[in-house]
């Protein structure tokens, strides 16, 4: 093998894992969909919503709202596989999209995705899904946004997963490109939770190197002190890639906290 070749092979690898690593998720598509999917556009920036539905669904469901990831450099895809799971047990998925740092600064982005959950609710009854049962989750930037609709919202639970949720204690230059202006403090969730939250589960890799553990234990802190239902699930890894274990209690408490055993 040349030099040639392998310096085009180790950047193919290279480059592909530093661009997933920071999605907070490896993904891998069911075999088999228990689903389907039909995507809408939900404002005039042209943000769609996204909808999982069980196939054998005879009637509106509960639904997870799900905000994806990517350092707000770009919108991940959903990912298929929880959805896959969840709609096997009669529940669907919204996915929402929303505007990138590069075509817009915060809030912007919460802005879009709140857009895209009132969208869904709105359009409950032509979507199939029943309009106030419903959890939220999000995974890496997209749980910033997560984290504040679980403040605005009356979700049934919040899942967050490896989390940003104090830009005072932590910035990096994706954080700082997606601010531009904007108070760091202001845009942090810990510093807007309240009493009367919805039951929230936090997902963090010890060794995250992306975004730090102790960004989930701060709002964990913030939680318990509002007198909320809080759980942290520390997991010896990075940035996303739960354990299958772990998968399977995520799974488990959205079914059973939007009633479905």
């Amino acid at each position: 093998m040349s030099w040639k070749i392998a310096l085009m092979v180790f950047v193919t690898v290279f480059g592909t894992a530093a661009c997933t690593s920071t999605d907070g998720r490896h993904e891998r598509t069911p075999d088999s969909l228990s689903f389907t999917r039909h995507a809408y556009v939900a404002d005039r920036f042209d943000n769609k919503v996204t909808v999982f539905r069980p196939k054998d669904a005879t009637g509106p469901v509960p639904w997870l709202f799900m905000v994806p990831g990517g350092g707000w450099r770009t919108v991940s895809p959903p990912d298929k596989r929880l959805a896959n799971e969840l709609s096997r047990n009669g529940i669907a998925v919204v996915a929402a999209s929303y505007r990138t740092r590069y075509k817009a600064k915060w809030p912007a982005q919460l802005d879009d995705v709140e857009a895209a959950f009132d969208y869904a609710r709105s359009h409950a009854a032509e979507l199939g899904l029943k309009p106030d049962a419903y959890a939220i989750t999000g995974g890496s930037a997209g749980s910033t946004e997560a984290a504040w609709l679980s403040i605005r919202k009356s979700p049934a639970c919040t899942v967050l997963m490896s989390s940003p949720l104090n830009f005072t204690t932590f910035r990096n230059d994706a954080i700082r490109d997606v601010l531009g202006g904007y108070d760091p403090r202001s845009a942090s969730p810990v510093f807007a939770v309240r009493g009367g939250m919805a039951p929230t589960v936090l997902i963090h890799g010890t060794h995250d190197p992306i975004v730090p553990f102790y960004q989930s234990e701060q709002y964990e802190k913030a939680l318990q002190k509002a007198g909320n239902s809080v759980q942290l699930w520390p997991y010896d890894g990075g940035h996303g890639n739960m354990p299958p274990a772990l998968q399977e209690r995520q799974k488990t408490f959205i079914l059973s906290c939007l009633g479905v055993s």
